[in-house]
């Protein structure tokens, strides 16, 4: 399939989520969300959505473009595009200390970089690290 028909399959999932979301909070409130007491307005609610609609899309073209989507993939996908990206941030610091401990353990043991380089480039000073 192209591209952008995943593109559009993904923001369909995204946009099946948003219409359960409301659903349920109709269901629930019996109200619209921007009639409850300290809800967001319209436009917020409506940008919120969009933005959701957009992940689903965009996590799914992503993925379509490495071959791996059908059209039910991209639906799922598409509407799961927010768990997904939260799994992926949560992992990313643990990923990004992890190769610094790599990268400052190797070059500590060849002699090849600094420290103190190796904390610059981090962004972190020696005074940080309590080291005079």
């Amino acid at each position: 399939m192209l591209h952008w028909q995943m593109l559009c399959y993904g923001a369909a999932g995204g946009a099946l989520v948003a219409l359960v979301t409301l659903y349920k909070h109709l269901q629930t409130r019996n109200q619209w969300p921007w009639k409850v007491k300290n809800g967001p307005t319209p436009p917020m609610y409506f940008t919120g959505e969009a933005i959701r609609i957009l992940l689903g899309a965009g996590v799914a073209w992503g993925l379509a473009a490495t071959d791996q989507l059908g059209v039910f993939g991209a639906i799922m996908v598409g509407a799961g595009a927010p768990a997904i990206l939260d799994k992926w941030q949560r992992a990313a610091p643990g990923l990004a200390m992890t190769q610094h401990a790599t990268l400052t353990e190797t070059s500590q043991q060849s002699g090849e970089i600094d420290p103190g380089v190796t904390r610059m480039a981090v962004g972190r000073s020696t005074a940080e690290e309590g080291v005079v």
